[in-house]
């Protein structure tokens, strides 16, 4: 039982760890488009 929970909360982190990775590459994304958009014009 106890090793259920920890192989849960083991998934938990491993999704929060994807979630944060990529909204931190999306932003990273997003800005440098801004920027680039903002150099053309």
């Amino acid at each position: 039982m106890h090793f259920k929970i920890v192989r849960d909360f083991t998934w938990l982190w491993i999704i929060a760890i994807e979630e944060i990775c990529a909204t931190i590459s999306f932003k990273r994304a997003f800005s440098n488009n801004i920027k680039l958009d903002s150099f053309l014009l």
